[in-house]
């Protein structure tokens, strides 16, 4: 099954897409190969600023699971590790 996406506006359709709790346009569900394929016919600018989005995007992601890792204490070993290097002598300057 494909991933729920919002629109900001609605398709141009000749039928009524009003849900049933009368707010109008509602999400529709796509699959990997409309997106793809709706990327292969962007214009060169708008590549980019997907391109743009999806790096901040994947970004996002990594600062997120990185957080949840930090104060689950699954980096404590770590950073014990890495101060103990430096305490006995054994880094370098950068």
């Amino acid at each position: 099954m494909g991933r729920r996406i919002g629109l900001s506006s609605p398709p141009r359709c000749p039928f009524d897409v009003s849900n049933s709790h009368g707010r109008g346009w509602y999400n529709i569900f796509v699959g990997v190969n409309e997106i793809e394929s709706a990327i292969e016919n962007l214009q060169p600018a708008e590549l980019a600023q997907l391109e743009e989005w999806f790096a901040r995007r994947q970004s996002d992601i990594w600062d997120e699971q990185l957080s949840q890792d930090i104060d689950a204490g699954k980096l404590n070993s770590l950073a014990e590790q890495a101060i103990a290097d430096f305490k006995a002598g054994r880094c370098s300057p950068l």
